[in-house]
């Protein structure tokens, strides 16, 4: 699994949610990268990112599992990406209605 992050230097609640997302890709051992939103637009249009901040979850063929929109409190995002983690570890992947 990996995360990427959508943000900018400019956004406040990017600013603030960028530390517990980092605290919790180490907690995790998740891959992550930071994309800005501005500069990385194919990134952006793949994953239909329209605020931010934005994380998605990918499995390893690049599908999304799951992501969280904008700034969240530790202990949901925890919960959140321990469910991600179980979709990818069981192969499963996003299921939209």
């Amino acid at each position: 699994m990996k995360a990427i992050l959508f943000a900018n230097d400019g956004c406040g609640s990017c600013r603030k949610w960028k530390p517990t997302f980092e605290k919790l890709m180490k907690k995790y051992e998740i891959e992550y990268q930071v994309c800005d939103i501005y500069k990385d637009v194919e990134l952006k249009k793949k994953y239909d990112v329209h605020g931010i901040p934005y994380t998605v979850f990918v499995n390893n063929s690049g599908e999304e599992i799951g992501s969280i929109l904008g700034s969240m409190l530790e202990e949901l995002a925890d919960r959140d990406i321990r469910i991600y983690k179980d979709r990818d570890e069981k192969g499963s992947g996003l299921e939209r209605s």
